[in-house]
């Protein structure tokens, strides 16, 4: 048993949303009490203490959208930030990861580490894999994810059908010279997402493995977005999913020329369209979302589906900025994710926090913006009900799983916080830093203990990583630099292609 004090507690539950002076008790892996700090002690003298004075304790904090598997942080790899539909032209066609699913351990050891020092207990992992294998390539990243103790809404990704908002190249092949559309024509790719018998095979395969009911390892669905699924796949995929309770996620509307080329191919509204085949409901939640109209909010929030926008990403990657306030206004659920993408490459979560929040602040005399409170349930509480885990984390409450975050305050408050600041959330958002980040538990385990890692060398896990990609290096550098050549020259036709299509609401 263990009994954290803390000067304040941000519990993030309507009831009793700041604690001060205050201890929340940890039995096994459930929260079994919370209350004044003197009274929990007297009350639970056999509990060890840890926390105490200059600490502050919240929730663990949820990323609700993520990449661990191959496709996850790729510039140090090779793939420049340009335009999403360019840079997933090259990163689709380049090759470079083919046969090579194993890395995916070593990947999401690294991002888990950089996390877990953020305070993110729980990853949504929207996974790409190799749907050639008996799990869809799934093993390395779950296993991965049991060995850092995090708790992960684990989805294997689907698709059927070739997309142009997918960097497809044979969308652009009349948009080349005759010479070039026949060198381009030798990079697309047949393969990389299993046909919809062998997905759902692998899918009950993974799921009837590693999923573990009521415990860390959640295995849903992810859809890689709705023009590049057959309106019969992605019905099928719901189904599956609400077959099984399992949380669906798909990518939506990352950008302008997404919605344009939905528009195109559906006569109206993506979110229209996917209402239609029935796929917004409560346990659904969409990634991005940032070219929604009013319309599309109101629709959303009324069949009660989720959004989560990537704000380091999308910026990266020229998408544009979610209207999160608009979202919340019309009453979306909005959680937050990093896309594996962040400003460094780092996954610091405590900053997308303080970047969704800033880009809010649009100009005008009497905006506001997000308030403290706001900013923290995108990562807490919101994320929990987007993933559908709602009832277990995302809050400080008796009988909820102890997922927590311990912070040392002391330079968060320094050198003095004015008494006119008297509501913690804002100083959370503000001032907080990966720094600070203390003790990190999961079902009531440390993955973080005075700011060291417990179940992740995070050192052997760089190595690793550096071996791996130096020997692909070795073996496939020649060829790699020769696709990145010619995927340089097809950029072209990408650009003329949209274009084209953006020409057409001019």
């Amino acid at each position: 048993m263990l009994r954290i004090e803390a000067d304040v507690i941000l519990t993030m539950d309507a009831a009793r949303p700041v604690l001060r002076d205050a201890a929340a008790v940890v039995e096994g892996k459930l929260i079994h009490d919370t209350g004044d700090r003197a009274e929990m002690a007297a009350r639970y003298p056999q509990a060890e203490p840890r926390g105490g004075p200059g600490c502050w304790l919240l929730p663990g904090l949820v990323n609700a959208h993520h990449h661990g598997g191959v496709g996850g942080g790729s510039w140090h790899k090779g793939v420049r930030d340009i335009p999403l539909e360019r840079h997933l032209m090259r990163q689709y066609n380049w090759g470079f990861y083919d046969g090579q699913a194993p890395y995916a351990r070593l990947n999401t050891l690294m991002l888990s580490a950089q996390l877990i020092r953020s305070g993110v207990t729980c990853v949504a992992d929207f996974y790409y894999g190799d749907d050639s294998a008996p799990y869809l390539g799934a093993e390395h990243g779950l296993n991965a994810y049991r060995e850092a103790g995090l708790r992960a809404v684990f989805m294997p990704a689907a698709r059927n059908r070739f997309s142009p908002d997918n960097g497809d190249l044979q969308h652009f092949l009349t948009e080349m010279p005759p010479d070039l559309a026949s060198q381009a024509a030798g990079l697309i790719r047949q393969a990389g997402f299993a046909a919809p018998e062998a997905f759902f095979e692998g899918w009950e395969r993974t799921r009837r493995d590693f999923h573990e009911p009521g415990g860390r390892i959640a295995v849903g669905i992810a859809v890689d977005g709705p023009l590049r699924c057959t309106p019969e796949y992605l019905r099928a995929l719901h189904a599956r999913a609400a077959q099984y309770g399992a949380p669906f996620q798909m990518h939506l509307l990352e950008t302008k020329y997404q919605r344009m080329v939905g528009t195109t191919e559906t006569g109206g509204s993506l979110i229209t369209y996917l209402d239609g085949l029935g796929l917004l409901d409560e346990r659904s939640s969409f990634a991005h979302g940032i070219w929604l109209s009013e319309a599309d909010m109101a629709l959303l929030a009324e069949r009660g589906a989720s959004t989560v926008p990537n704000p380091s990403s999308n910026l990266r990657l020229f998408d544009g900025v979610a209207a999160i306030t608009g979202l919340l206004h019309a009453g979306v659920n909005v959680a937050l994710g990093t896309d594996s993408f962040g400003f460094s490459d780092d996954n610091d979560f405590i900053e997308e926090v303080r970047l969704a929040t800033l880009l809010q602040r649009q100009p005008g005399i009497t905006n506001n913006g997000l308030s403290g409170e706001q900013a923290l349930a995108l990562a807490t509480r919101s994320g929990a009900r987007a993933l559908g885990v709602h009832g277990q984390i995302g809050s400080i409450r008796k009988g909820g799983c102890a997922d927590l975050v311990v912070l040392d305050a002391r330079r968060m408050l320094n050198p003095w916080i004015s008494p006119l600041h008297d509501d913690p959330h804002e100083v959370f958002w503000r001032r907080a830093r990966r720094e600070d980040v203390r003790d990190v538990l999961v079902d009531g385990a440390f993955v973080l203990q005075d700011g060291a890692l417990v179940t992740i060398d995070e050192a052997a896990v760089s190595e690793a990583m550096r071996g791996w990609l130096e020997g692909v290096w070795r073996m496939r550098g020649a060829e790699t630099e020769g696709r990145s050549r010619l995927l340089d020259r097809l950029e072209a036709a990408v650009i003329a292609y949209f274009r084209r299509i953006e020409s057409r609401e001019e």
